[in-house]
């Protein structure tokens, strides 16, 4: 679970200037570096043009997008409130004593629609000062420009086992990527800079979004400053993609090498692209961000679900409802591009042109060839894009590929049904919650279900359901009376399906 800690890391940076067309944040109360601010006080932003009120992001569901307001433990919200000409956002806020904020404004839209253009990050502290040491150093962006990166300090690495809570946030103001973080007290630090690339007001590393990290021994791994008495400078970071796109045998080897942890007898059965919640799982040319590989020892009878990508790697023995007959796949199985290519070209490019297309992903083994082609001599690629008709039906359509051979299969178009479109898992509301919210989820066939609660840490908290489920749409509800605040994640899975979410409880 420690890669899904990264969705809830904020970053932010401070708007310099503006041109009259750009809709930024002008001015907040406090001011940034404010001290000895009340426990019991407003925090407000103003913004150039009015606020579009409707907008909800995130977590907290609030009309601008705060990817961090840390110590979020440490903070009490109470009512919000709009100036007149919807230009100022006020929250009522109960601070705790002797402690410094962060809030990191990454997102908001004006009543024209327009995009935040420069997002805004606000220091201040209910002690009676601040810390004098600075920080600083270059942003580099490998082929890009660092222009409106951020640069956060955390308390934490961006891989540890804890979430990290932003202590102090600055602005990469322009191409040079020089930076300069104030305010900062004698402490260690783990500095992380990111880009919101596409601009809506999210800092998502799965998609187009870049992050980077202090690393001046190019190990890979994030390493910690020390401050002490006097500024620090040279704290230089790249920014870059960390999920890579990728084929599904490239992870093959670490996903044999974690499940051959458990049992050295352990057999590939079935690989399956990780869900996108967009619902496009995978690329055109057969790569995609993250893949899933269900391995069975039958010494131990145990199945294994190993979940990789360029990021993180997971590993999870207590799924049930796997394959644990059939043929094992070989290690020269034909690749993921190759199966992708054929199905593009025999019906997979003609189906997207003529129908509305909400999901395409990829799996295989020797499971879907007795499944689909009743035939359990062979081990095939199965390429699958679901439709929604005008009248909302769902349209489904396979190709199959033979995973030995590469020779195309053939290709099926089911009839239409009135079926839930895939796979889904939905996010909970109410969010933040307490002590109870609810979660909706879609099976599109007859599935064992698996739904679990996790903590930031990983560890299991809860089991919301662990059950063969039909063809329908299933609401559950999570109680977490006897928990404490703070962030957890929902995970679905299914022999054919994973997803997982987070979510907020506030007390």
């Amino acid at each position: 679970m420690k890669s899904f800690i990264i969705f809830c890391i904020g970053f932010i940076f401070l708007s310099t200037s503006a041109s009259f067309s750009q809709f930024v944040i002008t001015s907040s109360v406090p001011s940034d570096g404010a001290v000895s601010v009340p426990l019991s006080t407003t925090i407000s932003f103003t913004f150039s043009a009015p606020l579009d009120t409707t907008m909800r992001y995130g977590e907290l569901q609030f009309p601008i997008s705060f990817i961090a307001t840390d110590p979020l433990d440490t903070l009490v919200f109470g009512a919000i409130s709009y100036s007149t000409d919807l230009q100022t956002i006020s929250f009522e806020i109960t601070h705790t004593a002797n402690t410094d904020f962060v809030w990191l404004v990454i997102g908001a839209r004006n009543n024209t629609g327009q995009p935040l253009s420069q997002p805004y990050v606000l220091n201040y502290t209910t002690s009676a000062a601040y810390g004098a040491n600075r920080v600083s150093g270059t942003v580099t962006f490998e082929g890009g420009d660092p222009t409106n990166a951020v640069v956060v300090l955390t308390d934490g690495p961006l891989f540890g086992e804890e979430e990290g809570i932003a202590l102090i946030g600055a602005i990469v103001p322009n191409s040079l990527g020089a930076y300069i973080a104030n305010y900062v007290r004698d402490g260690v630090y783990w500095p992380i800079t990111a880009k919101d690339i596409d601009g809506d007001g999210e800092i998502d590393p799965m998609g187009n979004d870049v992050i980077g990290f202090y690393d001046p021994n190019h190990d890979g791994q994030p390493d910690s400053i020390v401050v002490s008495g006097s500024d620090l400078t040279g704290v230089d970071m790249t920014l870059r993609r960390l999920f890579v796109p990728v084929t599904a045998r490239a992870y093959v080897d670490t996903a044999t090498s974690i499940a051959k942890q458990y049992a050295a007898d352990q057999e590939l059965k079935v690989i399956g692209v990780h869900a996108d919640p967009k619902g496009i799982d995978v690329g055109l040319d057969g790569t995609a961000l993250m893949w899933w590989y269900q391995f069975y020892s039958p010494s131990f009878q145990l199945s294994t679900l190993v979940l990789v990508s360029s990021f993180f790697t997971m590993a999870d023995t207590t799924m049930e409802g796997f394959p644990s007959t059939g043929l094992p796949i070989p290690e020269n199985f034909v690749d993921s591009d190759s199966a992708m290519s054929l199905a593009v070209a025999n019906g997979g490019h003609d189906f997207e042109v003529q129908h509305n297309v909400v999901r395409r992903t990829l799996y295989g083994g020797n499971y879907w060839a007795d499944r689909f082609l009743q035939d359990s001599t062979k081990i095939i690629w199965v390429a699958e894009y679901e439709a929604i008709e005008p009248d909302s039906s769902s349209l489904i359509f396979r190709v199959f590929v033979d995973m030995i051979t590469g020779e195309l299969i053939t290709g099926v178009q089911e009839p239409r049904v009135s079926v839930p479109l895939g796979y889904s898992l939905s996010q909970n509301y109410p969010n933040p919650f307490n002590p109870t919210t609810t979660i909706n989820y879609s099976v599109p066939k007859q599935s064992f279900v698996t739904i679990k609660i996790y903590d930031a840490l990983g560890r299991e908290v809860s089991i919301l359901v662990n059950e063969e489920k039909s063809v329908g749409t299933y609401s559950v509800e999570f109680n977490a009376s006897g928990i404490s605040s703070g962030v957890y994640f929902y995970q679905i899975k299914t022999n054919e399906f994973v997803q997982t979410k987070k979510m907020l409880l506030l007390r």
